[in-house]
Parts: structure tokens; C-alpha cells; sequence
């Protein structure tokens, strides 16, 4: 299993006794078609007659919820939840997002340790997607009408025309700053310009970001260069990427190069005193949404996913600033991992981690 996620014993056999006592991962057999529809989750997943929405409805209607993982975090994560409840007021959204570095990874892992399942949509970046879906096998490959309107780099490719997952909205990090704390001629305009002397004991990073931030320097720059940026005196907060951007509106942080620009663009439509660089190449979070393989409640899961990918999610996304996979943001992106099997990138994650601990967090 992956190195830097290991499981506490008492909690995995908490969760197994509690597992013997629930509900299966896969609905009764039901026969409200025609000819009987699928029951099996991954035959729901890739389920794609004429009556897939009719047939989704139905079995919605039965399980009345759906349990959503996700890493967005703030106003949009209720916005998405009520606007999917517009649509199908008979199903209610249960929300979670897990704290800490990557925190539904370990949470899915859990889950699939104790046998006990809880989770039917995933939406997360690559970090968590890859080992789900290689190391837990904890995804199935699905079909959504919507896929045809992405990119082909925007839809990770399954066998038979499915998808493991596909990108649905983009979130991008870079340099942000206080005005009345940094002058704009001391601000970066490129990656270089963080290890201005003027920058130093003014910036700030938080872990869950920080890593990759470290990864996209690395694969960019070199290694001595994070062993300069480390003598910046960056420090570390054991907070949200959201709670560092308050931290920077407030001014009680100058400055960070882990800051998400619609947290930044959020900020700046209400008028706060700051501003956000794309330090080119810019980390892309990349968010995509995919199916549990072992989703308790399957109709409601495939229903959502065809919502978060949707027009209506997506005018929410554009609401909140996120950046859209089908559009040019006007610089160069970066995603950690694409391209790379799940054992490639737990090499590179794990080189990271090292990098960020040992010259930010051990320092």
C-alpha cells in the first residue's frame, strides 16, 4: 500500500464490525423496465439505452440520497448540493469533505479495508484518482451523455467508450498577495522571482497544496532551487487552501504561492486588497468526477455526475469563479500526475513529500 498512508488498526476493526451489520454496496434486483434494468453497480455505471434517464429516476427515487466525496470546499459546495436538489428534490445530498493531505484517499481506503461502503460520487484531482482507482480498485468506469461535450484531454478513457473520470472543473494555483502588505514591484512574475530578499518571512503554505506546489517547482526548476526557496523562511499552516486565503485578505499573511485563484477572485469581487500571479507553469488542480465501484446508491451517484458536469453545475462553477476545462485560461497549466500510472506517481508524491517536509516543515 501506498507509503505515507497508513491505517490505524482499531479504527479498521471499528469499521468492519460496523460493516457486518450494513445494507450491500448493490441494490436489490430491480425490474421497473421493460425487460428488467441492471441492479449491479458497474451495469448502472455503463448502463446506456434509451431509457438510462428513466431508469436513473427510478432507482433514485428509491435510495433518496447520495453520498458525494469532494475536495471543493466553501459557498460551492452548497450552491452544487442545492442546485442538483432543484432538479431532483427527492434526493438529498450528503456532502463531505475530508480534511488533511489527501484526506478522500485515505478515507476510500478505509472504506475498502472495512468493507464498508459509503461513498458514491468522487471528485478529486489526480492525487487521490490514481491510487483509488489502481491501488483501492475502488472506481468503476461509467457512461454520461455529457462526456461528448469535454475535451480529450479533459476525459480519462475507459475501455467500450466509458470514462474513469472526467474533468470538471479546473482550479488553479499561484501567487497571491495583500496590497497593503507587498507593493505590486516586488511581486513575482515568474516562479524565479519568489526568491526576491524583499519576499522573505512574508510567505505562507499550506500542506494539502504545498506538496504539489513543491512537485510543480521541482519538475520545473531543480532541486537546488527549492533548497533557495527554502531559506525564504515560507511557513507552514495546518489549515484549508481556503482558511490561508482569508489569512491573506485579512493580512495577516503577506503573501503565498499556494493560493487558488477563484478563492483570490472570490475575494477581490468583494473587494479585498489583493491579487493573484499565475507563475507560469500554473498547478492546475484539475478537479474530476468518478464513480464508487462499490456506490450504495448508484442511480442517485450516475445522476450526479451528469449534474456536476452538466450546463447548470457548470453556470455554478462559472458563479464561483472556477475555471472551465473546455476554455484557454490564458497561461500555461500544469497537472500533477497526468499521463502517469499510479505507481509513477506515488514515486514522484513521495519525493515531494520529502522535498516539502524536509525544507519547509523540518527546516
Amino acid at each position: 500500500m501506498l507509503r505515507h498512508r497508513g491505517f490505524c488498526l482499531s479504527l479498521l476493526v471499528l469499521l468492519a464490525g460496523a460493516a457486518a451489520c450494513s445494507p450491500s454496496a448493490k441494490p436489490a434486483s430491480r425490474s421497473g423496465g421493460p425487460t428488467g434494468w441492471p441492479a449491479a453497480v458497474d451495469a448502472i455505471a455503463t448502463y446506456q439505452a434509451a431509457d438510462r434517464q428513466r431508469m436513473l429516476e427510478s432507482g433514485a427515487r428509491e435510495e433518496g440520497t447520495v453520498t458525494w466525496y469532494t475536495v471543493l470546499a466553501g459557498d460551492i459546495v452548497d450552491a452544487l448540493a442545492q442546485g442538483f436538489q432543484q432538479k431532483y428534490p427527492y434526493i438529498k445530498v450528503d456532502a463531505n469533505r475530508p480534511s488533511g493531505q489527501r484526506a478522500i484517499l485515505t478515507k476510500v481506503n478505509q472504506e475498502a479495508q472495512a468493507k464498508h461502503y459509503s461513498v458514491d460520487v468522487v471528485q478529486s484531482g489526480l492525487t487521490d484518482l490514481l491510487p483509488i482507482r489502481d491501488d483501492v480498485k475502488g472506481l468503476t468506469p461509467y457512461f454520461t451523455p455529457e462526456a461528448k461535450s469535454r475535451p480529450q484531454q479533459a476525459v480519462t478513457p475507459a475501455s467500450g467508450g466509458l470514462s474513469w473520470w472526467i474533468n470538471d472543473s479546473d482550479s488553479y494555483i499561484g501567487f497571491a498577495y495583500n496590497t497593503n502588505a507587498i507593493p505590486d514591484a516586488i511581486a513575482p512574475k515568474t516562479t524565479k522571482d519568489l526568491l526576491n530578499p524583499a519576499l522573505k518571512g512574508k510567505m505562507a503554505v499550506v500542506s494539502t497544496s504545498g506538496v504539489p506546489w513543491v512537485g510543480n517547482v521541482l519538475a520545473h526548476e531543480s532541486e537546488s532551487f527549492v533548497q533557495q526557496l527554502s531559506k525564504q523562511d515560507i511557513a507552514v499552516h495546518e489549515i484549508s487552501a481556503k482558511a490561508l486565503a482569508d489569512l491573506v485578505v485579512s493580512g495577516e499573511v503577506a503573501a503565498s504561492p499556494t493560493i487558488y485563484s477563484s478563492h483570490a477572485s472570490q475575494a477581490i469581487q468583494k473587494g479585498a486588497p489583493i491579487k493573484w500571479v499565475p507563475l507560469e507553469p500554473v498547478l492546475d488542480g484539475a478537479y474530476s468526477t468518478a464513480i464508487a465501484l462499490h456506490a450504495p446508491h448508484p442511480h442517485a451517484a450516475l445522476l450526479f455526475a451528469d449534474f456536476l458536469l452538466g450546463p447548470d453545475a457548470q453556470k455554478i462553477f462559472q458563479t464561483y469563479l472556477y475555471g472551465n476545462p473546455s476554455r484557454d485560461p490564458g497561461f500555461k497549466s500544469w497537472v500533477a500526475g497526468q499521463g502517469e500510472t499510479a505507481d509513477q506517481f506515488e514515486k514522484d508524491y513521495n519525493h515531494w513529500q520529502d522535498d516539502f517536509t524536509k525544507s519547509f516543515v523540518q527546516k
